[in-house]
């Protein structure tokens, strides 16, 4: 009589132990999954910019994406920490403008190879570059778009601490100096401006006051300078043959006078 008894009990057993097994197997599969979602995330966390910046730049290559394309034009890589060629050629534009070499950093980055190094293997593209070693913002940003056409910013502080521009897009060469206070634009500027279409040149000079408004004595240059040999060399012949106004902004007038009325903006504004 006591074989039901111990048949019932074996079961009882089987049962549980079979339970247990599924418990701990289901268990086990959960923190497995949970401990791969935590290394992904924590390995995403510890890819660099630069990381980033090249899979989205491969992945473009293969399949082009508009939104993907936005996500690489808000990327921001440290100039320092990129190839060796970026980073000096990067380094040497930069150190023409702090001397106030604006004529040598417009030829190195109307050069072929300017493009070719920035943003290499790219037909389409934009990257940006930074500096954490200064002051007044030390930034460089490339870009060539659906039509073919290329554009390079570049900003950073002089070695007499004023903050310099230089623009050149399809459209025109575009570069101001101006004084830095407060962290801002403020005292006495210079702006250039050539037009490529048909040379038109103008050279701005003024004061900047805290509120961002031109104010008292100005300066103006214009011409028309000859590109039939180029755009660089256009620029370089740009003081020759310009005729020159001087005049007072009016102080009392309704009409605000804005800096970027004068050439002082940069593309990132």
């Amino acid at each position: 009589m006591k074989k039901p008894a111990i048949l019932i009990g074996c079961l009882s057993f089987l049962l549980l132990a079979s339970c247990g097994v599924e418990d701990t197997a289901k268990s086990n599969t959960e923190t497995t999954e949970i401990l791969s979602d935590r290394t992904a995330e924590s390995e995403k966390k510890e890819t660099t910019a630069i990381e980033q910046r090249n899979e989205l730049e491969w992945e473009q290559l293969l399949d082009y994406d508009s939104d993907r394309q936005r996500n690489l034009s808000e990327l921001q890589v440290n100039l320092n920490d990129d190839a060796e060629e970026i980073r000096m050629m990067g380094q040497t534009v930069l150190d023409y403008l702090k001397a106030g070499d604006v004529d040598s950093a417009v030829a190195t980055v109307t050069d072929a190879s300017w493009m070719s190094v920035m943003l290499p293997k790219l037909v389409i593209g934009q990257r940006n570059y930074r500096t954490d070693s200064a002051e007044i913002p030390e930034r460089i940003t490339v870009i060539s778009d659906e039509l073919g056409q290329q554009y390079t910013a570049l900003e950073c502080g002089t070695e007499d601490g004023k903050a310099i521009y230089l623009e050149i897009t399809p459209a025109e060469i575009h570069s101001f100096v101006c004084e830095w206070q407060d962290e801002k634009l403020q005292g006495t500027f210079s702006s250039e401006i050539l037009r490529m279409e048909d040379g038109a040149y103008r050279k701005y000079e003024g004061i900047i006051s805290a509120d961002g408004k031109v104010q008292g004595s100005m300066r103006v240059s214009s011409g028309t300078l000859d590109m039939s040999a180029g755009a660089l060399q256009a620029w370089q012949m740009r003081n020759t043959d310009l005729q020159v106004y001087e005049g007072e902004i009016d102080g009392d007038s309704e009409t605000a006078v804005n800096a970027e009325q004068f050439g002082v903006y940069t593309m990132w504004e």
